[in-house]
């Protein structure tokens, strides 16, 4: 069995994932209705730009500089 791909995301990436497939939903409606090749193009790079949110948010790098960014946060936060 293939796992679920929510519970294998991070928290960003969990909340990524609606959001892509909603863009990917929205884009091929909007391609059907659209005659414009330039709506079209919009429509496309705004489904990659949600594809590259999700791929960077679920990357093993951005969860380094997550905790690292938290750490740092917290020793500023110590007196």
């Amino acid at each position: 069995m293939s796992e679920n791909p929510l519970r294998a995301a991070t928290g960003a990436a969990r909340a990524a994932l609606p959001a892509a497939q909603r863009a990917a939903a929205v884009a091929q409606r909007v391609a059907r209705l659209a005659k414009d090749p330039e709506a079209r193009l919009l429509v496309e790079r705004a489904v990659k730009t949600a594809s590259d949110i999700y791929r960077v948010a679920s990357s093993e790098q951005a969860r380094k500089v997550y905790r690292q960014v938290g750490e740092a946060a917290r020793s500023l936060r110590q007196p």
